[in-house]
């Protein structure tokens, strides 16, 4: 007990710095800002489960497929960008590297009306379907992709909307062998097993594999606090169990793991394409999780400069609220501390941008 208040304090403390640091006052910060950061997390991770519980099979399921049917013709091969609120700024950048070298469907996830309408003005070439919520929140990634591997019946790949593919190459490699169930381009290791897996931000499911795994052991690619009992045994064979998960710092299966850690199990592989650097494919991360209230100064900073970068009225207006007070990224790059970790993350920013802006269209988004 007293350690979990001890924790919670310096969250609480944490989280009020923080909110000092890009310019809120403190009794603002203390009586405004922080009680609606806690009722948005509260709020967001109970929507979460009704979601994926009980909206994402009543409705969801059922118009995914009349829209996997309408797009047949676009199915093989494809790639599924999910549409997160808050992020077409990051996102923009993302269809534009995608956009002529791959079959791209987007998915919105708790995207907001307007931000639906500006993508299908931009890119009218991407069919958009729309997941149902409830308002102000999302489904879980892990939903979102048993929803994807329950209605394919082909190979297809998910990216995140903060990835970037720089070169197309990269898509020319996508096709698994017999028994591998993942291509991927992100490893994450697991010191406690020896095991790599793959993250999320760029992946590529050898999808009969898959679906056969789920409907065996009767498990999804959501997270799990524990190994469901249907598999527990075949994880405890590559030395996954109760107290030992995928991720070292974790002490749950998160998206997807459950699934992975069955194929890994029974002698299906997972291939890495290459390093992201000689596959010149870049993820940001951290862009769509967290209240806008609690971000750190990097994460702001990052948010500026790609609002600097697609240069868009609407979205400067749309997303003021994100880094309010703070309004560029020169500004606050002034408040952000000299230490070699932010000017690490300076550097590998300021030339992300260099090579988007290369790559940008003639008539970025107005």
């Amino acid at each position: 007990m007293v350690q979990t208040l001890k924790a919670t304090a310096r969250q609480f403390l944490t989280a009020v710095r923080t909110m000092q640091s890009r310019g809120y006052g403190l009794l603002p910060a203390l009586l405004v800002h922080l009680p609606v950061a806690a009722t948005q997390r509260i709020y967001w991770k109970l929507a979460r489960s009704i979601n994926g519980r009980l909206i994402n099979a009543a409705f969801n399921y059922l118009k995914f497929r009349a829209f996997q049917d309408k797009h047949a013709d676009r199915l093989g091969g494809h790639f599924y960008v999910i549409v997160m609120p808050r992020t077409l700024h990051f996102l923009l950048p993302c269809l534009d590297l995608l956009s002529g070298k791959v079959s791209v469907l987007l998915l919105g996830n708790g995207a907001r009306a307007w931000e639906r309408e500006f993508l299908q003005a931009k890119y009218p070439d991407m069919p958009f379907f729309e997941l149902r919520t409830l308002p102000g929140s999302s489904v879980a990634h892990g939903d979102v992709i048993s929803l994807l591997l329950a209605n394919n019946d082909s190979n297809f790949g998910i990216l995140d909307h903060d990835c970037y593919a720089f070169d197309p190459k990269v898509f020319a490699q996508l096709d698994p062998g017999a028994r591998e169930s993942m291509l991927g381009v992100f490893p994450g290791f697991s010191s406690k097993t020896g095991i790599f897996y793959p993250e999320t931000y760029f992946l590529f499911f050898h999808t009969k594999l898959l679906r056969e795994l789920m409907q065996r052991h009767r498990v999804d690619a959501g997270w799990y606090r524990q190994a469901p009992a249907s598999a527990a045994a075949q994880l405890e064979r590559i030395g996954l169990g109760p107290h030992t998960f995928l991720k070292d710092h974790h002490n749950f299966f998160d998206t997807l793991h459950v699934l992975l850690a069955l194929a890994l199990s029974e002698g299906m592989a997972v291939r890495f394409l290459g390093t992201p650097r000689e596959l010149s494919v870049f993820h940001v991360g951290g862009t769509s999780g967290g209240t806008t209230q609690t971000k750190s100064l990097p994460e702001l900073y990052m948010h500026l400069r790609f609002l600097e970068l697609a240069d868009s009225a609407i979205l400067n207006a749309r997303y003021a609220y994100l880094t309010f007070p703070l309004r560029s990224s020169a500004e606050l790059r002034r408040r952000l501390p000299q230490t070699p970790e932010v000017m690490h993350m300076l550097q590998i920013s300021d030339e992300l941008i260099r090579r988007l802006r290369q790559h940008q269209p003639q008539n970025p988004a107005a």
